[in-house]
C-alpha cells in the first residue's frame, strides 16, 4: 500500500510534452520488487504507530513533561528544523525527548533525533487544525483541544501485515468498485457513517493500473489467491477502459453508467456503442503509462499463459494506436488528446510516417 503513494507521486503530474523515458518505469518496476521482497522478511516484524483514537474527554487533564512559556514558544518558532507552521499556541516537552507543539493549523511532533517535524492535522487526525492546548498522559497518550472538541492520539503496536490488512479492508469496503479504484466524498466531512460517493475521476484509469501492480507484487510474495484475484478484476476494469471507446488503442479515462449525467464530471463524454455507458475521452499519456505499468507487472508476475496472450494483444493495440498516430493519442475528433502526447514538440509525424 505504501507503494502507491510513491507511484502516485510520480504519476500524478501531466507531462510535458516531451516522452519520459522509458527506463524510469522499468527502475520503478524494480525497486518496488525489491521492496516488496524486503516486506516479506520484516512484514511481521511489531512496531508503535499513532493512531487516532475516540475518546469523551470534555476537558484536558494535566499534562506530564514540560509545558513551555512564551519567550520558549517564540524561540522555538524560529529554531531548527524548521517547524511547518510557527504560529504556536502551546508546546510540551516529554521525558524522553519528543517535542509536541501545536499551532492554528495543526499539531507537530519531533521526535527524539528527528530531523524533521511530523505533522497531525484533521480530519484525519484531529476534529480541527486550530490547537488550542494539548496534554500528554502518564501512558504516553496525546490529548488535543481544538475550537471544535477534544482529539486523542495514542500509539499503538503493529506489524505492516496487520497495517496492510486494515488498509485494505477499507479499501475493498469503500473505494474499489466494479474493479475500479477511487477516492470517496463524504457527505458529512469526518462521518464514513453518514454515507458517502465515489464519484468519476479523470485518473480513474491510472488510480486502478497502481493498484493493480501492488496486488500483482503482493500476490509474487505472498501467493495469496486473494491478492491474485483483485489485481485480475481490476486488470479486467482497465481492458474494459480499452474496449468501451470502440477505437482500438484508446483507452477512456473513466466510465459512468448512462443513468447517470457524465457533464457533472466535467469534461470530454461519449456513449458507448451499446448504449449503457458514458466513457469519458482526452486521455493523458501518464493515463496510458499507469496501463502499461499495470500490464507489464501482471504479465511478468502474475499471468498465466492464457492470460499473457489476451495482455499481449492489449497492449499491442495500444502501442500500434500511438505509432499509428505519430507518438500521439488519438480520440474520436481525429486530433491528440490534450496531453496525449509522446512526440518531440513540433512534430507532425502520421500515420503514413510509421515504418
Amino acid at each position: 500500500m505504501i507503494a502507491l503513494l510513491v507511484l502516485a507521486d510520480y504519476f500524478n503530474e501531466e507531462p510535458s510534452p516531451t516522452a519520459r523515458p522509458a527506463w524510469k518505469l522499468e527502475t520503478l518496476a524494480m525497486h518496488f520488487l525489491l521492496y516488496c521482497l524486503t516486506l516479506a522478511t520484516v512484514g511481521d516484524q511489531p512496531f508503535n504507530a499513532w493512531t487516532p483514537e475516540p475518546t469523551t474527554a470534555a476537558a484536558l487533564p494535566a499534562t506530564t513533561g514540560k509545558r513551555l512559556s512564551p519567550v520558549e514558544l517564540a524561540a522555538l518558532a524560529k529554531s531548527k528544523p524548521a517547524l511547518p507552521f510557527v504560529d504556536l499556541t502551546v508546546a510540551v516537552l516529554t521525558s524522553d525527548g519528543a517535542l509536541w507543539a501545536g499551532s492554528s493549523n495543526g499539531l507537530m511532533l519531533l521526535s527524539p533525533g528527528a530531523e524533521r517535524w511530523r505533522l497531525f492535522h484533521s480530519k484525519r487526525w484531529l476534529k480541527d487544525d486550530d490547537v488550542q492546548d494539548l496534554a500528554i498522559t502518564a501512558a504516553g497518550e496525546i490529548l488535543v483541544k481544538t475550537s471544535v472538541g477534544i482529539s486523542k492520539l495514542a500509539q499503538r503496536q503493529m506489524t505492516l501485515d496487520e497495517k496492510m490488512a486494515r488498509i485494505n479492508e477499507q479499501l475493498q469496503k469503500h473505494h474499489v468498485e466494479n474493479g475500479f479504484v477511487g477516492s470517496i466524498h463524504l457527505k458529512e466531512p469526518g462521518k464514513l457513517e453518514a454515507g458517502y460517493e465515489q464519484h468519476s475521476n479523470d485518473n480513474d484509469g491510472l488510480w486502478t493500473s497502481l493498484y493493480v501492480a501492488a496486488e500483482a507484487f503482493r500476490y509474487g510474495v505472498t501467493r495469496d489467491p486473494t491478492a491474485r484475484a483483485n489485481a485480475r478484476r481490476s486488470l479486467e476494469a482497465l481492458m474494459f477502459l480499452e474496449r468501451i471507446t470502440g477505437i482500438p488503442g484508446f483507452a477512456a479515462r473513466s466510465v459512468v453508467p448512462i443513468e447517470e449525467d457524465p457533464q457533472r464530471y466535467r469534461g470530454e463524454w461519449h456513449r458507448s456503442a451499446d448504449n449503457r455507458w458514458w466513457w469519458k475521452g482526452d486521455t493523458s499519456s501518464d493515463e496510458v503509462d499507469g496501463h502499461y505499468f499495470a500490464y507489464a507487472i501482471y504479465y511478468d508476475i502474475v499471468a498465466n499463459d492464457e492470460e499473457k496472450k489476451e495482455i499481449r494483444e492489449y497492449v499491442a493495440r495500444i502501442t500500434d494506436h500511438i505509432l499509428d498516430h505519430g507518438l500521439h493519442y488519438v480520440g474520436p475528433s481525429g486530433n491528440p488528446t490534450t496531453w496525449g502526447v509522446w512526440a518531440i514538440v513540433g512534430s507532425t509525424r502520421s500515420k503514413s510516417s510509421r515504418t
